[in-house]
């Protein structure tokens, strides 16, 4: 059976949340974790795919903000920008970033699938558009307590989750939107 991998990306402090999906239900679902563990999880799971929210990369040297975060500005939603990466070490701001190159560089090693993600706006989660979208992404259904589909709860979160995680655990979820020019 098929997995999929989201990870939502945090400073030192907060750490990394993982969640592990198959078609119908959350496999595994952890908070706090630092890259290494999250490596583990994902070397034990042997994922189709991972999905990571964090940028890939820097911003090219001496420029504010990378190429494709002013596509996604343009076509669907407004995005912080990552700067160059003199400017994201000055800044305890984007240790986060740091932590995500972190991991991409451990799963690149390992040979692993992973893609960058801003699952916040990706269509059926936080309201961005199939219409705008380039059409080489495709979204694939995600089951809905995986989505971050507004739960009871009003906070966005599904309401078989909203107790046990907050809207970054569910924003992993979206591992199973992928960059492809063929569809799912």
């Amino acid at each position: 059976m098929a997995v999929w991998v989201g990870v939502d990306v945090g400073g030192k402090r907060k750490g990394f949340d993982v969640a592990v999906i198959d078609d119908h239900r959350v496999l595994v679902l952890k908070g706090h974790l630092d890259y290494k563990q999250v490596v583990e999880v994902i070397m034990e799971r042997q994922p189709s795919l991972v999905a990571i929210d964090s940028p890939r990369s820097c911003a090219p040297e001496g420029q504010a903000v990378r190429g494709c975060e002013r596509q996604l500005a343009k076509l669907i939603c407004g995005i912080r920008w990552t700067p160059d990466e003199p400017r994201v070490r000055a800044s305890a701001y984007y240790a986060w970033v740091l932590e995500g190159a972190a991991l991409f560089a451990a799963l690149a090693s390992h040979g692993v699938h992973v893609i960058e993600v801003f699952p916040t706006e990706s269509p059926g989660f936080g309201g961005g558009s199939t219409e705008r979208m380039s059409s080489h992404v495709t979204q694939v259904p995600i089951p809905a307590r995986t989505a971050g589909a507004r739960g009871a709860d009003g906070r966005g979160d599904p309401p078989e989750l909203s107790d046990r995680v907050g809207r970054d655990r569910c924003g992993s979820g979206p591992a199973r939107g992928r960059v492809s020019g063929n569809g799912p």
